[in-house]
């Protein structure tokens, strides 16, 4: 299975596009910089007790061949992790760089990617190849809220992920598979705020049978957000149980609350060349 999703990403990327011939003068042309600033710090995590983490991470592109909605975008993403107590799985600074293909439509975003990872461990260690296909889809809740209950349009929001690769240098032969889902219920919303209480789901494998990369989550919890321009940040807390299924053990209890605050903001400006 994973040589056939290397060959797929890489077929994906092969792919030619199709350039319409111009009659001259040439009009100018639209190049697109698709990017991404995400910044998350948590407490609380069963299998580290008393640590607080944190993460940031800034992805920037550059639109090399659009066709409709499938685009070809070369890519750099860089990311800064942190935590309070100095494991050092969780002080480090991973980078990615390549080539993807990527797909808007209606049922979410597909991302197909091959390129170079590393990581900074007092020094940059060698770049590695890595391949990643990721999926994400979000939604409000139109379906459920509409139809003239009373229920606002956007009342349930939700979003899944899902991704699946080589992920990190450090297990550069390691192919990791994760997905997690997402259903909130908006209870109180006002201007640009909203209440929402929530369920999430998280699960993982992969190929080396690492305990951190086999677990399952499930939080349930509460987080306030708010909408900015491009983005949103959200502030939350969760009651997690944590199942590790290597060893088979649970972990829940009252050390199992966590505690949150993410920040996502994207762009993509348009620049026009002649």
């Amino acid at each position: 299975m994973r040589k056939l999703l290397v060959a797929a990403a890489v077929a994906l990327l092969l792919v030619p596009v199709a350039a319409k011939a111009n009659e001259l003068p040439s009009p100018p042309r639209s190049i697109m910089f698709p990017g991404s600033l995400s910044i998350s710090a948590a407490g609380g995590e069963p299998t580290e007790p008393g640590n607080v983490t944190s993460s940031t991470t800034a992805d920037q592109g550059v639109t090399i061949a659009r066709r409709g909605s499938v685009f070809v975008v070369g890519f750099v993403n860089l990311s800064l992790r942190a935590d309070t107590v100095g494991y050092d799985w969780n002080n480090t600074t991973p980078y990615r760089s390549g080539v993807k293909v990527v797909l808007l439509d209606s049922h979410g975003v597909f991302e197909a990617s091959v390129g170079v990872m590393g990581e900074n461990r007092g020094r940059f260690a060698a770049p590695r190849a890595t391949a990643l296909l990721s999926y994400w889809r979000g939604w409000r809740g139109d379906a459920l809220s509409g139809h003239g209950n009373g229920l606002r349009p956007d009342a349930f929001p939700g979003s899944a992920y899902a991704s699946s690769g080589y992920l990190t240098s450090r297990e550069a032969r390691n192919w990791i598979t994760a997905v997690s889902i997402e259903q909130g219920a908006t209870v109180y919303s006002r201007a640009r705020f909203a209440l929402t209480p929530f369920v999430r789901a998280m699960s993982g494998m992969d190929e080396d049978g690492r305990p951190w990369n086999n677990r399952s989550r499930l939080d349930a919890g509460l987080k306030l957000s708010r909408a900015l321009a491009g983005g949103v940040i959200e502030a939350g807390v969760a009651r997690r149980q944590s199942y590790d299924r290597i060893s088979h053990h649970f972990h829940q209890g009252p050390q199992s609350t966590v505690a949150f605050v993410n920040l996502w903001m994207g762009w993509t400006p348009r620049v026009l060349i002649q």
